[in-house]
């Protein structure tokens, strides 16, 4: 009797981790929750934005408060976010090229903004970091005018 209360509680908990992996599968394939790729690959892409800002940090400094650059990224995000629906690009390199001063202004830029998704016609594209971002959802001439406007800020991209 104990070998088959054992066989069917063995059963059980194999019934339910694979309920579990089939949810948990359906939520990734949904977008609603990020892959164990995708997580490491985010932690990756932040620990390398964040040495970059202190590369940066040593050359030049930030030449405003942190908080505008949260309302930047936001600003951009908020900009781009629903491309071919309803997309300003305008006010979004208005945005990124107001705040960005220096190499320091950038790379705190990238960190602030992070990964974020994108959007086109409602259905979500993927998740991205600002420069991505802005190569996807600009036209070549918007960002190759956005590209000259920081290099005479003597900031390269």
């Amino acid at each position: 009797m104990k070998n088959k209360e054992l066989l069917t509680y063995a059963g059980y908990g194999v019934g339910i981790f694979l309920v579990y992996k089939l949810v948990n599968g359906l939520l990734v394939n949904a977008g609603l929750k990020k892959s164990d790729t995708q997580t490491k690959k985010e932690a990756d892409a932040t620990a390398l934005r964040k040495k970059e800002l202190d590369q940066a940090k040593k050359t030049s400094s930030l030449t405003r408060p942190s908080s505008e650059y949260y309302s930047a990224a936001d600003t951009i995000y908020n900009a781009l976010k629903f491309s071919s629906i309803d997309d300003d690009a305008d006010k979004a390199q208005y945005a990124f090229t107001s705040i960005i001063n220096s190499a320091a202004d950038l790379a705190f830029l990238k960190v602030v903004y992070g990964v974020r998704p994108t959007y086109n016609f409602g259905l979500k594209q993927g998740d991205f970091d600002l420069i991505t971002t802005l190569q996807r959802e600009f036209s070549t001439g918007r960002y190759a005018e956005t590209i000259a406007i920081l290099k005479a800020k003597g900031v390269n991209l």
